[in-house]
């Protein structure tokens, strides 16, 4: 009985955080004029059940403002939101930047 709990403990301390700094960066793309769409991804990366379980919902495309958008943005997508299609827009228009992995 221990074990499990330490084992629910853990798989809790490392997946809480993960889904709270997810939520923080989308509200951040989001108040840099980012276009967020959520909903399962048609193609690619479904997002980890894990972090199904504990509220996260699904992006399947962020487009980003060039003008806006650092090289921690996109590392940040990367890691904590895996499961997205990447375009950038401005200057131009949109243009597609990372696909959902098949």
């Amino acid at each position: 009985m221990f074990v499990a709990l330490t084992l629910i403990g853990c798989w809790l301390g490392w997946n809480v955080p993960q889904i709270r700094e997810r939520r923080q960066l989308l509200d951040s793309l989001r108040a840099r004029e980012a276009v967020i769409r959520e909903g399962d991804p048609l193609v690619g990366r479904p997002l980890p059940l894990s972090w199904r379980l504990l509220g996260a919902q699904p992006v399947y495309y962020i487009e980003l403002k060039l003008s806006r958008t650092s090289e921690d943005d996109f590392r940040a997508i990367d890691r904590l939101v895996p499961e997205t299609a990447i375009g950038l827009g401005g200057g131009g228009g949109p243009r597609q930047l990372r696909d959902a992995e098949f």
